[in-house]
């Protein structure tokens, strides 16, 4: 769920005139071994909605009820009901009435949403109990983790699910960091697990400084190979690696540094089934793209899904052998914040055209729409390195907390001697992946962008 939402529920709980029942509505994102319900609005219940009491507990009015699912079903959105139990202490758990009513509950939400899952949360102050229901399961499952996403990462581990959040980090090489970001923050990076997408010059100071930090887990996707031109800027490559795929150089770069971290190394168009899947499990996604398609289906990915996703990029012009500017972009994307396409940073039209299937795209070239010859782009390793850094310490006040992220501000660095300057961007009430692609999971069909056809229903 996002801060914002998170925010919402606890007015309702603990303010002045709040109450002591909410439903929330979710998406779906599910996998063979994996399932979130990724929130998408919160719908608090009034006191005025509420009948009994007592020994007996409170219901829902017979209106109310069929107004809430009614929503649900109309949207195909999971529910997930949030109840309040009093002052914490130092956790909070079902109670003998939550079960009893509960129970008598869940075949009610098996008839109105068949086929979905229900989800039951009971909140304290600073603490949460939480489990979920299959379709036809006969007994609640405990959730793992309740994630709050928004200027940080923030974890509430369920009560019944009897596991710690994060195992303490032991290890002396991370003393120095350590003092700077705690033993919690330290925990943080371990459990982690982080997504690049893009391993060319920037994506492998990303990867590199990623595997320093002591990050759990590293998810590497780049379809494409080392080339002697990527030689002068591509970290961890040297020239035996020619012709190797650019994930393995990184990869191997990673455990070198790191022989603790987990890798999975996709060789993979981001636009293909496999990684469009695991993309939406991970703790935070990083784009070093050098593609409008890619870095509008990660925007896309990172909303529906709710994950927070940092996209950077470098670019230097030269005209007549004279270089006209130099610079970088690092842009936080929050679900709760603009996107890149509310902050214009995405060229649609380009867009389109790396979408394109290589049939889609000779047939333009054969009717004229296409002309010219790629040129390759200048690039220099220490701007990608002043980059990177930019966009890994983004990376660490997300995961640690250690600082507020910027979200809706574009860096824009000049490798020169202008200094990083920033544009707050805001977000674009017309911008149809901010309003109506928030948290809708797996019906945001993600997987549409793997076909082999250029999808009809891109984001305008």
């Amino acid at each position: 769920m996002t801060e914002g939402q998170h925010a919402r529920l606890m007015r309702h709980f603990w303010g002045r005139r709040g109450g002591p029942l909410a439903f929330m509505f979710a998406g779906v994102s599910e996998s063979p071994h994996h399932l979130d319900l990724v929130v998408r609005d919160v719908c608090p219940i009034e006191r005025s909605e509420l009948v009994g009491g007592g020994t007996r507990g409170v219901e829902l009015a017979d209106a109310t009820r069929r107004r809430i699912f009614s929503l649900a079903a109309q949207a195909n959105h999971a529910v997930i009901e949030a109840h309040a139990h009093g002052s914490s202490g130092g956790g909070v758990t079902f109670s003998s009435i939550d079960a009893r009513e509960e129970a008598n509950f869940v075949p009610y939400v098996r008839a109105k949403l068949p086929g979905l899952p229900y989800g039951a949360t009971v909140w304290g102050e600073d603490a949460v109990d939480a489990h979920f229901w299959f379709s036809k399961s006969r007994r609640p499952v405990p959730i793992d983790c309740v994630r709050v996403v928004g200027a940080g990462i923030r974890e509430f581990v369920p009560t019944s699910s009897m596991k710690e959040a994060h195992q303490p980090c032991g290890h002396s090489r991370y003393h120095r960091q350590i003092l700077a970001l705690g033993a919690e923050g330290q925990s943080c990076l371990k459990a982690a697990s982080v997504a690049i997408v893009g391993l060319g010059g920037l994506g492998s100071h990303v990867a590199q400084q990623l595997a320093y930090l002591g990050v759990g887990e590293l998810i590497l996707v780049d379809h494409d190979v080392v080339e002697t031109s990527n030689l002068n800027r591509l970290i961890g490559a040297t020239p035996g690696d020619v012709r190797r795929p650019k994930v393995k150089v990184a990869e191997r770069l990673i455990k070198a540094i790191s022989p603790d971290a987990r890798v999975r190394a996709f060789r993979e168009n981001l636009a293909s089934t496999t990684p469009l899947e695991t993309l939406r499990t991970v703790s935070l996604l990083v784009g070093c793209t050098d593609t409008e398609g890619s870095r509008l289906i990660l925007n896309e990915l990172a909303k529906a899904y709710l994950l927070p996703y940092i996209d950077c990029g470098v670019g230097i012009t030269v005209d007549d052998g004279i270089i006209t500017s130099i610079g970088g972009r690092v842009m936080t994307i929050l679900p709760d914040g603009p996107c890149l396409l509310c902050a214009q940073e995405i060229d649609r039209g380009t867009a389109l055209q790396d979408l394109e299937t290589e049939a889609q795209h000779a047939a333009r070239r054969r009717a004229g729409y296409v002309t010219g010859a790629v040129v390759p782009e200048p690039s220099v390793v220490a701007l990608d390195g002043v980059v990177a850094s930019l966009a890994v310490n983004e990376a660490i006040a997300l995961l640690t907390g250690w600082r507020a992220p910027m979200p809706g501000q574009v860096y824009y660095g000049d490798g020169r001697a202008t200094p990083c300057v920033r544009r707050l961007t805001c977000q674009d009430p017309r911008c149809v992946v901010c309003a109506t692609g928030l948290g809708t999971g797996d019906a945001s069909r993600i997987e549409r962008y793997a076909r082999k056809t250029l999808p009809k229903d891109l984001p305008r």
